[in-house]
């Protein structure tokens, strides 16, 4: 419990500075990176002053699942992209003074139906990316609005998902939609 309030401090305090910084995968290196990748990155952001400079964030972006789903509707995380699995990894982010952010879309998945997406499970991923440790999540709207879905409703339902996590856990929620 200790620790829950003090993450909650550390999280408040980051989020009054201002406009929040950090690295996402999707403009770094697009869809296609594993576990090694986002721990290269963090070193870097760490060894060259980026992370005491403010860009604390690492964003696992679009590629960092495929989507798919067990038969309970948990995402499925794989072993080979996540060998120590993202617990393990946001674990060592948080070690390393940084924060670490997540991607998903407001639909059933991706752009052009790939990738991750929680319509229907936005309760359950909100307390997945939660218990995993997550500080921020960007919810898309690329394959909602290739859907034909309507933002404002989704993104209402998905921060109320986010604030009311089963772990209690205070999270960021980056919202990007173009259409």
């Amino acid at each position: 419990r200790a620790t829950r309030l003090l993450q909650a401090r550390q999280f408040q305090r980051y989020c009054k500075i201002g406009a929040y910084m950090g690295w996402n995968t999707y403009y770094g290196v697009g869809g296609v990176f594993d576990q090694h990748t986002i721990l290269s990155v963090a070193h870097t952001l760490i060894d060259r002053g980026l992370a005491r400079a403010g860009y604390r964030i690492v964003w696992l972006d679009f590629g960092w699942a495929s989507g798919k789903r067990n038969r309970s509707g948990k995402l499925i995380v794989n072993r080979r992209q996540w060998p120590d699995g993202l617990s393990r990894l946001t674990g060592w982010l948080h070690a390393h003074g940084l924060l670490a952010g997540i991607y998903t879309d407001a639909g059933a998945s991706g752009c052009y139906d790939r990738g991750v997406g929680s319509l229907g499970h936005y309760k359950q991923d909100a307390d997945t990316f939660a218990a995993w440790g997550f500080d921020a999540v960007k919810v898309d709207f690329c394959g909602a609005g290739q859907e034909g879905l309507t933002p404002k409703p989704l993104y209402d339902q998905f921060a109320k998902a986010l604030r009311h996590n089963s772990s209690h856990r205070p999270m960021l929620l980056n919202v990007c939609n173009f259409w």
